[in-house]
């Protein structure tokens, strides 16, 4: 969808936070209270701004879905239209092939495996390279007879995901052959400044600079899906770019949804669980806040308990839910200057304390005591666990009665932050 759109909607949404700041301003500067007329009209404005910020953002997803999808709808479009010429098969070989040398299953790579598997996803049935490569994929027939899919698709997925889930852009990303384990050191003490010291001295013992460690071990998540018959069989249906254009966008918000608040057991460690494994309550702030209610001083508070290494860094973030934006409208700070300034421009970051927002549907916004809502971070320290084994299965007779055939396609990732001292948990007073 265009942009163009999408900023109308937030500028519509800027117009409107003005009218409601306009209000504020104007009871402050008379010293009265406000009418029962003026707070319903303030309301009215800051539901137009939920909305318009709604729709701009429901625009920027749609938009980045349908460039996800383009090649495959394109590709749909000509099936289904009357006359058309069968055209070219969309090609996924000019990613990078930067694990091929490190990938026990090197023969599954080649054209031909590659050919093959789109064969297998058309047909479902195997040809004779993957048949020659079954007795090697012992592990695959355990889960019932899924296919390894080929090195190019892997990365083109995990490209797209990327590109729709927000924390990924920020997070620092491994990819594992199959499902084995990432072991990630984590600091859990940190050693004390260096000393002065003589030209033969080397300073006091140091005793207390230790290393945890939670493992990333890739998790299966899985998704299907079912494809009219009539289009599987169109000459110039690419049944393997639907395929990955649907689980680009399927697993996304999945995978943003696990990062905030995964519990880490079989999956990610989400950023707003209080964990050994990952940031633990030491890294709370709660301080200048109400039970209620986001204040500049906790924000503020959250903001300087950051070290200035970690609030310099490009990809430092503070996180927050729509929500708690809104509930910010009339925060001020001691120069009189409101602490939210929204962008005017759709997919460019709001600014809090002169922070970048990562606004996140996924972020908690329960506002009462003792609740997280929100997070300033450096997100390069939230690492992510690709496994490179996505996994397809083709399902030809499940629903044979709706001219149908279902697809199942398995990926396996984890992840988990790995230095606590580089975010700041946002947590509302204790009642």
């Amino acid at each position: 969808m265009p942009q163009s759109t999408a900023n109308t909607y937030q500028e519509k949404s800027v117009a409107a936070l003005a009218e409601a700041r306009a209000i504020h301003e104007k009871c402050k500067a008379e010293g009265r209270a406000w009418t029962a007329e003026e707070q319903a009209a303030h309301d009215k404005a800051m539901a137009d701004v939920k909305n318009y910020r709604s729709m701009a953002a429901g625009e920027l997803d749609a938009d980045k879905e349908q460039k996800i999808l383009d090649q495959a709808n394109e590709i749909v479009d000509r099936a289904i239209k009357p006359g058309s010429d069968a055209g070219q098969l969309p090609e996924f070989r000019n990613i990078s092939k930067v694990h091929l040398d490190k990938i026990a299953r090197a023969a599954l790579t080649d054209a031909k495996r590659d050919e093959e598997f789109r064969e297998y996803m058309r047909t479902g049935q195997p040809g004779q390279r993957m048949q020659e490569t079954r007795a090697q994929q012992a592990d695959l027939d355990a889960v019932g007879g899924y296919w390894l899919a080929p090195i190019q698709m892997i990365n083109m997925i995990l490209k797209n995901v990327d590109d729709l889930v927000q924390i990924r852009q920020l997070a620092t990303k491994f990819q594992v052959m199959n499902s084995s384990s990432l072991g990630v050191p984590s600091l859990e003490d940190d050693a004390d400044e260096f000393e002065f010291t003589s030209e033969l001295s080397t300073g006091s013992d140091q005793d207390d600079l230790t290393f945890g460690k939670r493992e990333l071990k890739p998790a299966p998540m899985a998704k299907r899906f079912k494809i009219s018959n009539r289009l599987i069989q169109a000459a110039v249906m690419d049944v393997a770019a639907f395929c990955l254009g649907r689980l680009s966008v399927k697993s996304g918000y999945t995978q943003e949804n696990a990062f905030c608040t995964g519990d880490g057991v079989n999956g990610p460690l989400g950023l707003f669980v209080a964990s050994a494994s990952g940031i633990n309550t030491d890294r709370d702030v709660s301080t200048g806040n109400t039970t209620t209610a986001l204040t500049f001083n906790g924000l503020k508070n959250a903001k300087w308990a950051l070290k200035p290494q970690y609030r310099a860094s490009a990809a430092v973030r503070i996180m927050l839910h729509s929500d708690a934006l809104l509930k910010l409208d009339l925060e001020k700070d001691n120069d009189g200057q409101y602490i939210w300034q929204p962008s005017t421009v759709a997919g460019n970051p709001d600014k809090v304390l002169n922070l970048p927002v990562l606004e996140s549907r996924f972020v908690p916004n329960t506002f009462t005591a003792s609740k997280y809502v929100g997070m300033i971070g450096d997100f390069q320290y939230y690492w992510i666990a690709d496994a490179l084994n996505m996994q397809v299965k083709v399902l030809n007779e499940l629903y044979a009665e709706q001219n149908k055939t279902g697809y199942i396609l398995r990926q396996e990732l984890d992840a988990a932050p790995v230095l606590p001292e580089a975010f700041v948990r946002i947590q509302l007073a204790a009642s």
